[in-house]
């Protein structure tokens, strides 16, 4: 998972062709995009010409519409390796525009929901948090175990000491981490498998502390399989 504009500004990508690139050296097959607001949709469209191997699914507000924010937006890529496991009846579903979209997959007998979310420690967070909490319960409260489920993107929160080098920063009472760790089934896939190692994907501008406010959490179901401790 991937945030659009923290990338372009520490210059980790220039451009959205490079993240494609990178993502092709990687071999990363999925990736979750947020706050793609800051790329225009026909850069997009041109970039996904140019590279038939991908496949990108994303909700973001057009150019023309002022009332939302650049640092909306979210995508998911999928390389065609994983893009022929999509639902043949049920593809994509916007869960909350330019927040959260899903993604379903459909392997062999198993059920693959990918969620890319980008959240916000603001005001009016409900309107976004609630939608993705009520997905979440409804997709995993049968604890079906041939279902694999993924949230994907940018909290912009903390659920551990652990994930800043803040003196500061603390971890929100009620805040989105807290909410879905409370509040769901799913794991902190990064925390199950490094439990007390500490690394961030975020550097705030302003102060230059860093956090690991992108996380990718997932059922139990993941771990059912020992490639993807790996």
């Amino acid at each position: 998972t991937l945030n659009v504009r923290n990338s372009f500004m520490t210059r980790e990508m220039h451009t959205p062709r490079t993240l494609l690139e990178q993502m092709h050296k990687a071999k990363v097959k999925v990736l979750a995009l947020t706050e793609t607001g800051h790329i225009k949709p026909k850069a997009i469209a041109r970039l996904m010409s140019e590279h038939p191997k991908y496949k990108i699914f994303y909700s973001a507000p057009p150019s023309t519409d002022k009332t939302y924010r650049k640092n909306t937006g979210v995508a998911i890529i999928l390389h065609e390796s994983v893009a022929a496991l999509l639902h043949p009846t049920r593809t994509v579903e916007v869960i909350t525009p330019y927040r959260t979209l899903a993604i379903y997959l459909r392997p062999a007998a198993a059920s693959v929901v990918l969620v890319a979310t980008y959240c916000e420690q603001t005001p009016d967070k409900e309107t976004y948090t609630t939608p993705l909490l009520e997905h979440i319960h409804k997709h995993t409260k049968s604890e079906d175990p041939n279902l694999y489920y993924a949230v994907l993107g940018d909290i912009n929160d903390i659920s551990s000491p652990l994930d800043t080098d803040s003196p500061t920063r603390r971890i929100k009472e009620g805040g989105i981490a807290s909410l879905l760790e409370e509040h769901t089934p799913l794991l902190d896939m990064y925390r199950v498998i490094h439990e007390d190692r500490q690394e961030f994907t975020y550097l705030s501008p302003e102060d230059g502390y860093r956090s690991r406010i992108d996380v990718i959490l997932g059922s139990s179901t993941w771990f059912n399989h020992p490639e993807i401790l790996s």
